[in-house]
């Protein structure tokens, strides 16, 4: 079964019109004429008075029509295209990707346009695509009190973009007695932008900045000419993988981002100091430009993909060349040139901010942090990046090959490795060997969606979970991978909604109410 990933957007009631209008501009035109006749009777009739293929029927809450949009190549587009795409438009040159189930649903306040891919090619696409989710962004921008959110089964949502006046408006909402799902849902992803301290940038801001152990980072954009504003640049912590042994105090990712509707000229992406005087030193290596700083004990490096690497993954068909060197660093200040980009072409580019202590307990581990191909950055961000969270993706998706190896190094005999991929939100695997003095006893490894760990006794598996305390595989687990695994007396504490724990929605806190830590983190 393939995964399923959407993009939603969610406006105002008052503006549905305007989101399908907006939805409608990047269509073929076959589905161009359907919703446009729809909409003559009104966007809270479209679902209802759409013109439906026989595989389209209405359901309850007016059920899907399958829609084929337009979107501009981008590598991941190409690669679609020649497997499985449909013939390109011919009047703009897009790429045709269908079918993507969509549908529009009513509340009282707010109304949302849903999109999902049940296609396993259209969820790669949804995935990794840059000009994908450029232009479900442009589809949102052109929406007042806009806001896109990037959805997939294995994780929480992702708010990708909101306007301005996104929060001003629920702020100024009337209490509901009788919030409906769709009203809810709305407004719980609207609190998350509020409360949790998510960082998204809005596309009306074109610098942004953070702060790190030895000063203020600025980013920003400069162009001589082009759609400026339909560039955005978000940071996200991240967390690196790196070699056995090595690790970083901290690392950020900063992406950016657009779907330029005219072309672009000598677009410049920048990093740089605030007041820092410290002199940067480069320590770049193939595919990558990198410089460090040291100051007061830390040291920060900052890279981006290099010159060759930039202008093959841009403008495959221009050789490189010295003329055409396209990264530098002068005075603090590093510099990303694109030349020349070309309208309703997805454009996406990085840095990667990573810091330690100076001298580093294990050298090379911020050069390494830094070190990425701009693809598996973009990977690294959307489908697991949840605000400030980021589900483990090594440790589920080794899972397996973990329970295996702790098993063995143990002397357990190991039972069936259950794999989740929906209900409960964890994986387990069942241990027979010498627990508490006892033979052939029975323990159960955990290992949630959101990367935690943790051990319980082999009770049948309902509703409730008896944790306990188990040092050897505790040991081997942080050992062999440096996996923490929680205590009993944590999992047992009394609940707390903790700003830094992905454990639960709000609607899910409401209805399964759980009162120790333990049952929040594994239901």
């Amino acid at each position: 079964m393939s995964r399923i990933t959407s993009f939603e957007i969610i406006a105002p009631r008052a503006n549905a019109e305007q989101l399908v209008r907006s939805v409608i501009e990047h269509l073929v035109e076959e589905d161009k004429s359907r919703l446009r006749l729809a909409l003559e009777s009104g966007p809270e009739q479209l679902m209802r008075n759409i013109d439906r293929a026989e595989y389209e029927p209405i359901e309850e809450g007016d059920g899907f029509v399958c829609l084929t949009f337009l979107f501009p190549p981008d590598e991941e587009l190409k690669a679609f295209e020649e497997d499985d795409g449909l013939p390109r438009d011919e009047a703009t040159g897009r790429v045709a990707v269908g079918c993507i189930f969509s549908s529009l649903y009513f509340g009282k306040h707010y109304v949302q346009f849903h999109a999902a891919s049940l296609a396993g090619s259209i969820s790669e696409l949804f995935l990794y695509s840059p000009s994908v989710r450029g232009s479900f962004i442009e589809m949102a921008k052109q929406v007042p009190g806009a806001t896109l959110v990037f959805g997939d089964e294995l994780s929480e949502d992702k708010v990708l973009w909101f306007s301005q006046e996104a929060l001003p408006y629920a702020r100024n909402l009337p209490v509901d007695a009788d919030t409906n799902r769709v009203d809810g849902l709305s407004l719980e992803i609207l609190n998350t932008i509020r409360f949790a301290g998510e960082k998204v940038e809005s596309s009306a801001s074109k610098d942004t900045s953070m702060e790190t152990p030895i000063g203020i980072l600025s980013f920003g954009i400069e162009a001589d000419a082009g759609d400026v504003d339909a560039l955005h640049i978000s940071i996200s912590p991240v967390d690196r993988e790196l070699p056995w042994g090595m690790s970083v105090e901290g690392c950020a990712a900063v992406l950016l981002e657009g779907l330029p509707s005219t072309a672009l000229e000598n677009l410049v992406f920048y990093c740089q100091w605030d007041d820092l005087k410290v002199p940067g030193q480069g320590n770049s290596g193939e595919g990558l430009e990198a410089w460090e700083w040291e100051s007061d004990g830390k040291l920060v490096m900052i890279g981006t993909e290099d010159s060759e690497r930039l202008n093959s993954r841009l403008n495959p068909q221009q050789a490189f060349t010295p003329e055409n060197y396209s990264v530098a660093m002068n005075d603090n200040k590093i510099s990303v040139h694109v030349e020349k980009q070309a309208s309703n072409q997805a454009l996406s580019l990085h840095f990667l901010v990573a810091w330690n202590p100076a001298p580093e307990p294990w050298e090379c581990s911020c050069w390494y942090a830094v070190d990425m191909a701009h693809k598996e950055v973009v990977k690294l961000l959307t489908p697991y990046q949840v605000g400030l969270y980021k589900v483990i993706e090594s440790e589920w998706y080794t899972f397996s090959s973990i329970a295996q190896e702790v098993g063995a190094a143990l002397w357990y005999r190991v039972g069936e490795i259950h794999i989740s991929m929906d209900t409960p939100n964890y994986s387990y695997v069942e241990y027979t060997g010498r627990f508490d003095h006892q033979e052939n006893a029975k323990r159960s490894l955990l290992c949630s969606y959101d990367g935690y760990w943790a051990v319980c006794s082999p009770n049948e598996r309902g509703n409730k979970l008896h944790f306990v305390d188990c040092a050897e595989i505790a040991a081997k687990l942080k050992e062999l991978r440096g996996i923490n695994v929680l205590s009993k007396a944590e999992l047992d504490a009394e609940f707390q909604l903790l700003p830094n724990l992905p454990y639960m929605r709000e609607k899910d806190l409401k209805y399964w109410k759980p009162q120790t830590m333990g049952e929040a983190l594994f239901n």
